[in-house]
């Protein structure tokens, strides 16, 4: 189970890479998976979780709507 810790570093990660415009954020799961050394399924459903929840709130408010 993923913490809401660690949902708001993710997101914070997630926030960070779409403003470096570094990829296109359909690509992001890779990111994901070298950065936090997570599997492949666990960084597209955090992934998933980040798009939809994507909004100009925090970082840490979007994490409690996903707890």
């Amino acid at each position: 189970m993923i913490s809401k810790e660690d949902w708001t570093t993710y997101f914070k990660f997630l926030d960070a890479l779409r403003e470096s415009g570094a990829t296109n954020m359909l690509g992001a799961g890779p990111y994901l998976t070298e950065a936090f050394d997570i599997p492949r399924g666990d960084a597209n459903k955090i992934l998933q979780a980040w798009w939809k929840n994507f909004s100009d709130e925090p970082a840490e408010v979007r994490a409690e709507k996903v707890i």
